[in-house]
């Protein structure tokens, strides 16, 4: 039995678990800050040099006038910066924020005989053939907390884990029992893992 990822699914548990609270939710406010902050401070430094007549003044054939160029560009200069620094800020946030569920990718989830077998990647961390591997021995799970809100399933009891490097030339290999006490899933296959598991107790 096989269960498929639903992308659609996938992205919107991404997008509840960025606003839990904890470093990926200070880091988006922090962001926002930044860049509403980075904005007021460039428009208060535009008015700022507008209004004061002896400010940003050049000399042009012996006339004094205000330097516009320099009051525009660096008010620009002050809000891109801004705002560079807010998108940098929201990516950080989004990686934390989506860490269990967006950094697996090359997911395959399927029921051989009485087992559980995962195979993923972690993206930006596991090579493009490797594979980290879980095997969940439907016995040998002793407890499951759900949280309805993230549709986030903690397992706990006796698991297997392993990890590939080059998983399509190595293959399935069982790995050694016992080694993970826990293991987190975040609900977005077809079919669901709850009304998997609520079926088979």
């Amino acid at each position: 039995m096989y269960f498929s990822i639903n992308e659609a699914r996938k992205k919107q548990i991404g997008q509840l678990l960025l606003h839990q609270p904890g470093a990926a939710n200070k880091v988006l406010k922090a962001s926002k800050g930044v860049l509403w902050g980075g904005l007021a401070l460039a428009l208060i430094l535009l008015a700022v040099n507008l209004a004061v007549p002896s400010r940003h003044l050049v000399t042009i054939r012996d006339v004094e006038q205000k330097d516009y160029l320099t009051i525009v560009f660096n008010s620009i200069t002050i809000a891109v910066v801004g705002g560079v620094v807010s998108i940098l800020l929201r990516a950080l946030g989004g990686n934390l924020g989506s860490r269990d569920a967006g950094e697996r990718v090359d997911e395959e989830l399927m029921l051989v005989g009485d087992r559980l077998r995962y195979t993923f990647r972690t993206k930006h961390i596991t090579p493009t053939n490797g594979r980290n591997l879980i095997v969940i021995p439907l016995g040998d799970i002793r407890h499951i907390e759900y949280d309805a809100h993230l549709s986030k399933l903690t397992l706990y009891g006796r698991f297997s884990s392993d990890a590939y490097l080059d998983y399509s030339r190595e293959g399935f290999q069982e790995p050694a029992s016992g080694n993970l006490s826990e293991f987190v899933f975040y609900d977005y296959f077809d079919p669901s893992l709850l009304a998997f598991f609520q079926r088979k107790n």
